[in-house]
């Protein structure tokens, strides 16, 4: 029999993962189950050879990372439902949420698959994959002081997120004016940037682009320098004037660097509390994964 998978973030859209998980609650054809139920199947190579089986990720970047980096190398085809603030992957993809009962299997099987390129970053006590981009900086800070001011506030919205966010870039402007100092490997100059950029896609804050030139389906991370926290504003500009966008000083398949100092960072817009140790960083593919757009 074939089953469709629900991996739900119940927080996002404002309580609407809560409401696709009553929905799903004694579905014949589609099943709740939780990230961690999944990250534990994926991580004993058991998920994926089960049969007739498709997996559904609701939720943001965040969810849609978690997912797509545990099933990377199996062949399950994942769509993904969008319910997050900016949802870069499905806004790059192109990606509209449908009626809960068309993500069966087989609707599933015969939509469009994309496959999607997954990265990881190794380095001192790290080994974390992600699927949108990577950066290091000032972005970083910003993401982290967002989530201190939301866990305080009863209301949540797609509109009182994005104001937080600018709220929370406006707090951290001092922090983003002070540089950080990134050796990138064949570069003779030591970078100092507020923020360095690898994008695997092109979509960035929800409104912006990053470059457009970055592809999920090929197999390079393009490096984009912010020299300033001005410098994103332009990024949201760039979608309606692309020349107003970023400058990519190079695409590869896989990229070293070294930290001389902590540096805080993030990755599909989750920003650790933990920064960054100083030393050496390789960022590599870690595998393809089957994204379906309806």
């Amino acid at each position: 029999m074939s089953v469709t998978y629900w991996i739900l973030n119940r927080k996002s859209g404002s309580g609407a993962g809560r409401r696709i998980a009553r929905v799903l609650d004694g579905h014949s054809q589609m099943e709740a189950l939780s990230i961690d139920d999944l990250l534990e199947r994926a991580s004993e190579g058991t998920f994926g050879g089960e049969g007739d089986i498709a997996v559904v990720a609701a939720g943001g970047d965040g969810t849609f990372s978690a997912v797509l980096g545990a099933l990377s190398g199996t062949q399950v085809p994942v769509a993904l439902y969008p319910l997050g603030t900016g949802n870069d992957l499905a806004r790059e993809l192109g990606v509209k949420r449908q009626q809960l009962e068309y993500y069966t299997f087989r609707n599933l099987h015969d939509a469009v698959h994309y496959s999607h390129t997954v990265w990881e970053l190794q380095g001192p006590s790290i080994q974390q994959r992600f699927v949108n981009y990577f950066s290091l900086g000032y972005d970083s800070l910003v993401i982290q002081d967002f989530e201190r001011i939301r866990a305080l506030l009863p209301v949540r919205s797609r509109l009182v997120n994005r104001l937080l966010y600018m709220l929370a870039g406006f707090r951290n402007i001092a922090y983003g004016l002070n540089r950080h100092q990134v050796q990138i490997e064949d570069f003779d100059d030591e970078k100092v940037l507020c923020s360095y950029l690898f994008a695997n896609i092109s979509s960035v804050l929800g409104l912006g682009r990053s470059s457009h030139h970055s592809s999920s389906c090929d197999e390079l991370l393009e490096l984009i320098p912010i020299p300033t926290p001005f410098s994103y504003p332009l990024l949201i500009a760039s979608e309606y004037f692309p020349r107003l966008g970023g400058r990519g000083i190079g695409s590869r398949g896989r990229w070293n660097f070294e930290l001389r100092e902590p540096t805080p960072y993030q990755f599909d817009g989750e920003a650790p509390q933990t920064p960054l140790e100083a030393g050496s960083y390789t960022l590599g593919i870690a595998g393809r994964v089957n994204v379906v757009v309806p």
